[in-house]
């Protein structure tokens, strides 16, 4: 079991520890080139135990063959950069050290405080986190694959019956990411987690 440190957004760590978040999408990069036929297989066994693991992205050769071992120029092997399943995700968040207390505070919390310098969350180091994930499945697709109830399960709305999750995902996607971002719909790692005692 290994840990890793992933930078989460003040609404996304509040969603996290209200219980709401129990997934998170990332992009895959470098993107592969779609490709005819294409598809993503997971690598449970292998004859090159470094790919045991990993992802490959594979589409059929000249022949029609599709083949998941490494070597092939028709496949590209990724490894999640955030692990495999039972690692560890630590969370950078937004803090800042109380100039009177000493104490520690975090930005998600929307403590009102005035004069406060806050850290941006890649400087957080791993003593100052206070949530810890274990990571419970990964997967690659396509980002405008996401179901509803995964939409759900990324904890953009708070309201389970709301009437468009996958719309609410979206919007908050382009916030984070970039106008239209959205709209390219790259390959996204799709790491499901839960919260874990620090």
């Amino acid at each position: 079991m290994r840990e890793r440190p992933i930078l989460f957004s003040g609404p996304m760590v509040r969603a996290i520890l209200e219980g709401r978040k129990t997934q998170t999408r990332r992009i895959v990069n470098p993107q592969p080139k779609n490709r005819r036929g294409g598809r993503w297989m997971y690598c449970y066994e292998s004859t090159n135990k470094k790919d045991e693991g990993s992802f490959s992205y594979s589409w059929p050769d000249k022949n029609g063959n599709c083949c998941a071992e490494r070597g092939w120029e028709s496949q590209i092997t990724y490894r999640c950069p955030y692990g495999q399943v039972g690692d560890r995700l630590w969370v950078r968040e937004a803090w800042a050290v109380h100039p009177e207390t000493g104490s520690l505070l975090y930005r998600a919390d929307d403590d009102a405080l005035e004069n406060i310098r806050w850290k941006p969350s890649i400087h957080m180091p791993r003593k100052h986190s206070r949530i810890l994930l274990e990571m419970t499945s990964i997967k690659v697709e396509r980002l405008q694959a996401i179901s509803r109830e995964d939409a759900l399960a990324e904890g953009t709305d708070s309201d389970p019956a709301a009437v468009d999750p996958i719309g609410s995902f979206a919007k908050y996607w382009d916030y984070i990411n970039g106008v239209e971002s959205w709209e390219t719909n790259p390959w996204v790692w799709v790491v499901g987690f839960r919260k874990v005692e620090a």
